[in-house]
């Protein structure tokens, strides 16, 4: 049991989300935010991100149409209301211009206590996934 895996934490199917001891766990948190709980400040929120399909995407290649993947970044407003660079990197896709995850995939990102005021958001940016060269943004 000393190299056994660990097991994916279990899914609320109910409200597609990760359960309540799911996102308890210790392990789940540091995959989910990118950061273990002690680097938390205490006087935070999480935004909890689900990512379940994409629809309609512009093909960029001639010949594969598309390998999309998408980057979500939190972009502060006013302020520094948001817990250092915050991006996230979904699963590619290839050749398809309707990806569907499937389990969604989840990406928490760390909000200080006043990200209401500070016009804090989530920007999506879909990318063509290139095994060669750099990716290309879907435009």
């Amino acid at each position: 049991a000393g190299g056994a895996r660990p097991r994916r934490p279990p899914l609320d199917r109910s409200l597609d989300r990760p359960s309540a001891s799911a996102l308890r766990a210790s392990s789940y948190r540091k995959n989910l935010l990118g950061v273990t709980p002690k680097e938390v400040p205490l006087d935070c929120k999480v935004l909890l991100v689900s990512l379940h399909e994409a629809r309609n995407i512009p093909s960029v290649d001639l010949t594969s149409g598309c390998d999309p993947f998408l980057e979500l970044s939190l972009v502060a407003g006013e302020s520094e209301a948001v817990f250092g660079k915050q991006t996230k990197t979904s699963t590619h896709h290839n050749s398809t211009l309707d990806p569907i995850w499937d389990p969604p995939e989840f990406f928490g990102f760390i909000l200080m206590e006043d990200y209401k005021a500070t016009k804090s958001r989530v920007v999506a940016t879909v990318f063509d996934y290139n095994h060669i060269s750099s990716h290309k943004p879907v435009e």
